[in-house]
C-alpha cells in the first residue's frame, strides 16, 4: 500500500524536470537523444526514479574524447 511517505517509482516529465532541477524541454531533449530512458503507460510518458538517478551519476563522470 502506498502512503504519502512512499517515494514515487516513476515521475511525469514535469516532475522529472523538477527532480533534476531542469526545464521540461531539457527532459524531452534528454529523452530524444537517448540519455534518459522512459516508459509509456497509455498516453503518459513516465521516467523511472532509477533512470534519473543513473543520469545524475553519469553526469559526474569525466567525459572521454
Amino acid at each position: 500500500m502506498l502512503t504519502l511517505e512512499t517515494p514515487a517509482a516513476a515521475f511525469s516529465v514535469l516532475k522529472a524536470a523538477e527532480y533534476l532541477g531542469v526545464s521540461r524541454s531539457q527532459v524531452y531533449r534528454l529523452l530524444a537523444e537517448g540519455s534518459l530512458d522512459s516508459l509509456k503507460i497509455g498516453t503518459r510518458r513516465l521516467i523511472r526514479r532509477d533512470a534519473l538517478d543513473a543520469l545524475i551519476e553519469r553526469s559526474g563522470e569525466p567525459r572521454t574524447p
